[in-house]
């Protein structure tokens, strides 16, 4: 026979979550088990694209980010006091972009991606 599973397990459980997500005791056949074990790993899959795709974005920010510090430095070599102004107000307005952008892509790589045993 099993083991009984200790009431700590049992009293802790969300049974809302359980029911989408089902303890590791709870799969009565190996079936119920394989594909668990699929969910998983295409839950891992999926978080890796995710961050794949937030890698590739911080990426292509910091490249955009390096030609516009080039831009601004040399506006301030040309005496373009009003232009280096524009040009960095508009880097800071990017750049709050780029924050609520990888932010969201950030919180959107945490959601959802658990995914019980």
């Amino acid at each position: 026979m099993g083991a009984k599973m200790p009431d700590s397990v049992t009293d802790t459980r969300n049974d809302t979550l359980s029911s989408t997500h089902p303890s590791p005791l709870d799969f009565s056949t190996a079936f119920d088990m394989k594909t668990n074990l699929q969910r998983l790993l295409y839950s891992k899959e999926k978080q890796l694209q995710q961050a794949g795709n937030l890698g590739q974005r911080v990426l292509a920010q910091q490249m955009e980010l390096e030609e516009r510090i080039k831009q601004i430095q040399d506006a301030m070599e040309g005496e373009g006091d009003s232009e280096t102004g524009g040009l960095y107000k508009q880097l800071v307005d990017t750049q709050l972009v780029w924050d609520e952008e990888n932010a969201r892509l950030s919180s959107a790589f945490g959601s959802g991606a658990k995914v019980c045993l």
